[in-house]
Order: structure tokens, then C-alpha cells, then sequence
């Protein structure tokens, strides 16, 4: 035999050791993918067979799509011919990536973007994060917006852990004595609602994976983790972990914020395997003696349908439509969230909706910021608003010619009154220049307006109306809150720990605001760990870090101090 198996030196005569006769090269070549065709039985040895037949059949390949009639087609034939089977169980076409305006990348282009350089400039996870959402089996273009649109994505990640690992280290929380199961009765309609949006989570999820839809799991846990828990849950139980007792409601809120985390870790573990290891050994970790030392070594979440309620979950999304509506109306009258308002009037002839408020009332007055809800139905819902009787011109000119002018006088100084006459009956009879006319609901146009001091909206179930006026109790409400914000902001100016105490002084433009502020020195003491607060008017007053804050336009001066 050769050495050297190619042409020229291959085409040797041999001679055959049983029949004595000449044997040639066959002068065909074998299909150059046969060796990746084979690639599933050869790559066992030594005793492939006896390992094929023990593993077959391979679980999972992928490959580019142009790969239809080369690899995948190679091994789907060498197994059929070798053996009479398929040799593997599943295959996962992937697109490929373009530039930014949809062409191949070539080196000749000048438009090749190198992985190393992506790394180096976005890390590896945003990439991963984003370029995991796009359709598996689609082209993609890169995009340098939507590499910084994952980064920013994975911003929001780590802020909502450093917001559960701080505060659940300042209250020394343990998980493993505070189980979601032990606190059940204790959970709040905002937990069990995270909670059947998590078990739907991981259903779905999981059902993705398992038919290959990768970017379907991806993109369902990047929206749960910044829709659902970032911008929702911890907006709704932000005040209760601020708490300084500790009481089951606050236990309540950590234990169902902690084991939404760490279940949301294990999913995101193979979309963003080095944050989710990060961010695994920062939370889990500390808290769990038996944790396996790796995210990457947990079990996959098993199923937890016990927590699903699919009609607690549609009567959040109304209270989270009530609250975009709400917030919209405070918009068009410049009136800020952190200002308390009367009521919250929400109209309907649905039951559902009726029933679905009452079970979330109390989270609708929080987040609204009302005092009080009114339920009521169309006829009751009436009374706040107003009907507004306007001429039309054009009809009345061609009927009454020369009394138009005096109707339409008549008209504008009686509005509401015609307005309700004509929406019920159809017709009222005016006298106009001592003439008897019979003025008709096409004679005018009638436009429903709210009542004075009222705005709402309406909706596919009803309308909601919100009460603007402000009385001295939300105003001094509004105030507190608007300092609270400004301290806030002083306590991170002089970077204080979240438990840390501190003093604090006011100095108020008038004696107004002063007397508001007095009103709701509990409220502000309790939101800014304050062991005292010393209100003045135009006074003197001393601290650590002084400032000067305009608040609706009035001037008001600041001190804080912390207590060492």
C-alpha cells in the first residue's frame, strides 16, 4: 500500500488475495461530506457500533440553514444506508448574521464585525441576551442600538437584585426559615399575582426550550423580569420592605421576592449563564447552606401550577389600565402621582369589573393615590357630568331666518338645561321674541362634558373619573411627599447606609406650609428613618449637607444629619 493515499501514487495495481486478479482505483470520488455524514458513528470509536448502539440516537443538532442539503442531509443518509435509521432526534436551523443594512458580511466589503470586538465592547451576556431574542432560524442584523438596548435591559436586572440583596441583608432575612409556604396566609394579592405569573412563566419557558424556540424563552424572561417584577412588583411593595418592624407582611413580601428570584435565575441561566452565576452566588448563595455551589449545577424548575390564577392575573391587568388611565388624566392638568387626590370614581355595568376592583381596592388607592373608590353604575355615574347644548348654524338659519340670532342666544345662555330636556324628550318649547318655537335634537348638537372639578376617560368596560380638587389634607399629603423625595435624594448625596438615622431640619417659605408639614411629620420620619425633624419658617437651620429645593414654586431649605 502507498504512503501517501492521493494521486499520482495511489493508482497502483494490487493484486487481489483471492482471485489473483488485477484490482484498480475506482476513479469516482466519494462525496466530500461523507466524513461529517458519518461523523455520529465514527467519532465513537474504538467499538462505534457497540456505543452507537447504546446512545442512539443523537438528541439535538444545529446548524446554519444552508445546511439543509449538506450536513444535516449527509448524516440523515449515512444513517439510512449504515443503518436503516435516523440518527438523530431533532435539528435546529440558525440564521446568519448580516450587517447593519442586511448584506453578507465579507472581509472584501470592509463590513465584517468581529465577536471579540463586540465582547470587549458590550460583554458577553448583552450579546448573548440579544442576539438570543431574535428568531432562531432567521437572519439577523446587527445592531449596535439593540446590543446597548440589552445592556440597559441587564441595568434593570442588576438594580432589582441590588434592591432585594440590600434590603433582605439589612433585615437579616433567611429564606430557609421563611419559605413562600410558610408565610401563604400572609401573602398579599400583589404576591400571589407574581407568583401565577411566575408558574406561568416557567411552563412557558420550559415549553419553549424543550421545542427549540429559543428566542421565545428568551424573550418571555426578559419580560417577565423587567414588566412584571421591576416596573410592578417592586413598585407595589416598595413601602413594605421600608418598614423598619419586622411583621409577616414584610416576611410575606421577601419570601416571594426571593423565590421569584431565584427561579428566575434558573431560567435565565442558559440565556445569561455568567450575571445569573453573578447575580446566583450574591443572593442564593449567603442564604442556602445545601445550595449547589453553581447555578449551573440546580435542578431545572419543576412545575408550579398551584400558584396559577388566571382571574387574579385579569383583574391586575385592570388595575394596571385603571392606573395608566389615572395617571393620564393627572397629566393633562399637571397634577404630579405623589399628590393625594379625593377619589377615584370608576363607572360600569360589568360585574367583572365591579368584582375584580373590590378584591384589589386597597392597591388601587395606593397606586392612584385616592382617598377613597366609588363603584357605581351608568345611571349613578350620570351625576358627574354635565350636558352642553351647541347651535348649529347651518339647521337653525334655513328654519327660523331672522330669529336665529335670539335662539342661538337663548341657546348658549340655557345650555344644560336644553341639553337635558332635549336628550330626554326630543323637543322643548321656547318662547323666542314672543314667538312659540319648537326647538328639536337636530336643531343642536349635545356634548357630554364632566363635571367641574372632574376629569375621567372611557373605556371598553365603562370610564373612570378622577375628583382634582385638593383639599388642605391632600394638600399637606402632596407636600410630605415631595420632601420626603428631596431627602431621599440627600441621603444617597451623602451615600448613607439604608438603615442609618438621621436629624432633620425644614425651613418653610410661610407659615402654611409649616403648619401643612406638622400634619405629616410621622409619614415623612417613617420614609426617611428620621429620629427627628424640626420644622421652621424662614429660620436658621444647621446640618451635615444644606440645600435649597423649589417645590411648585415655593423656596424651601433642607438640613439632614446623620446620628452617629
Amino acid at each position: 500500500i502507498p504512503k501517501d493515499l492521493h494521486r499520482p501514487w495511489v493508482d497502483i495495481e494490487l493484486s487481489c488475495p483471492k482471485c489473483k486478479g488485477a484490482m484498480r482505483r475506482v476513479p469516482d470520488v466519494v462525496d466530500v461530506w461523507f466524513d461529517s455524514g458519518i461523523s455520529f458513528f465514527a467519532s465513537l470509536a474504538p467499538e462505534p457500533l457497540k456505543k452507537w448502539n447504546k446512545l442512539k440516537p443523537v438528541d439535538f443538532i444545529v446548524e446554519g440553514h444552508d445546511q439543509t442539503r449538506g450536513w444535516f442531509l449527509s448524516l440523515l443518509r449515512a444513517g439510512l444506508l449504515g443503518f436503516n435509521e435516523v440518527p438523530y432526534a431533532s435539528v435546529l436551523l440558525h440564521g446568519f448574521m448580516l450587517d447593519e443594512y442586511g448584506r453578507e458580511m465579507h472581509k472584501s466589503l470592509g463590513n465584517v464585525v468581529e465577536t471579540r470586538d463586540v465582547i470587549t465592547k458590550y460583554g458577553r451576556d448583552p450579546l448573548r441576551f440579544w442576539l438570543l431574542q431574535n428568531t432562531t432560524w432567521e437572519d439577523v442584523r446587527f445592531s449596535p442600538r439593540a446590543l446597548e438596548q440589552a445592556r440597559r435591559d441587564l441595568n434593570i436586572v442588576w438594580n432589582v437584585f441590588v434592591f432585594a440583596t440590600s434590603y433582605m441583608a439589612l433585615d437579616k432575612f433567611n429564606p430557609e426559615i421563611y419559605t413562600v409556604d410558610k408565610v401563604e396566609k400572609y401573602l398579599r394579592p400583589e404576591d400571589r399575582w407574581i407568583l401565577s405569573r411566575l408558574a406561568l412563566l416557567v411552563d412557558r419557558v420550559t415549553k419553549a426550550f424543550k421545542e427549540l424556540r429559543i428566542h421565545e424563552a428568551a424573550r418571555l424572561i426578559k419580560d417577565f423580569i423587567i414588566e412584571d417584577v421591576s416596573h410592578w412588583y417592586i413598585r407595589l411593595i416598595r413601602r413594605r420592605v421600608w418598614e423598619e418592624a419586622e411583621n409577616p407582611d414584610k416576611l410575606a413580601a421577601y419570601a416571594t421576592l426571593y423565590y421569584v428570584l431565584k427561579t428566575w435565575l434558573t431560567l435565565a441561566a442558559p440565556i445569561i449563564p455568567f450575571i445569573s452565576e453573578y447575580l446566583y452566588q450574591r443572593l442564593v448563595l449567603p442564604a442556602e447552606a445545601k445550595a449547589p455551589i453553581s447555578i449551573h449545577m440546580t435542578e431545572w424548575v419543576k412545575p408550579i401550577s398551584k400558584f396559577i390564577d388566571h382571574e387574579l392575573e385579569r383583574s391586575m391587568d385592570l388595575v394596571k389600565e385603571i392606573f395608566e388611565m389615572s395617571a393620564a388624566i393627572r397629566m393633562r392638568h399637571s397634577i404630579k402621582l405623589r399628590q393625594p387626590l379625593p377619589e377615584l370614581i370608576i363607572v360600569t355595568s360589568m360585574d367583572s369589573i365591579r368584582k375584580s376592583v373590590k378584591i384589589l381596592e386597597n392597591l388601587v388607592k395606593e397606586l392612584v393615590n385616592v382617598g377613597k373608590i366609588h363603584i357605581l353604575n351608568p345611571e349613578e355615574g350620570s351625576k358627574y357630568k354635565v350636558l352642553e347644548a351647541k347651535p348649529i348654524l347651518s339647521i337653525l338659519g334655513k328654519e327660523f331666518r331672522s330669529l336665529t340670532p335670539k335662539i342661538v342666544k337663548y341657546i348658549e345662555q340655557n345650555s344644560r338645561s336644553i341639553a337635558e330636556v332635549l336628550r330626554s324628550k326630543g323637543l322643548i318649547e321656547l318662547n323666542i321674541a314672543n314667538r312659540t318655537i319648537m326647538l328639536k335634537s337636530h336643531h343642536v348638537s349635545i356634548n357630554e362634558n364632566y363635571a367641574s372639578g372632574y376629569d375621567g376617560t372611557k373605556t371598553s368596560w365603562g370610564e373612570i373619573i378622577l375628583n382634582l380638587t385638593v383639599s388642605e389634607l391632600e394638600l399637606a399629603k402632596g407636600l410630605a411627599r415631595d420632601i420626603v423625595r428631596r431627602i431621599q435624594v440627600m441621603r444617597k448625596e451623602l451615600g448613607l447606609e439604608l438603615d442609618a438615622k438621621i436629624m432633620v431640619e425644614i425651613s418653610t417659605p410661610t407659615e402654611k406650609e409649616a403648619e401643612l408639614l406638622k400634619k405629616e411629620l410621622k409619614y415623612i420620619a417613617q420614609e426617611v428613618r428620621a429620629s427627628s425633624i424640626d420644622v421652621k419658617v424662614l429660620g436658621e437651620i444647621k446640618g451635615k449637607l444644606i440645600k435649597e429645593w423649589d417645590i411648585e414654586g415655593s423656596k424651601f431649605i433642607i438640613a439632614i444629619s446623620p446620628i452617629t
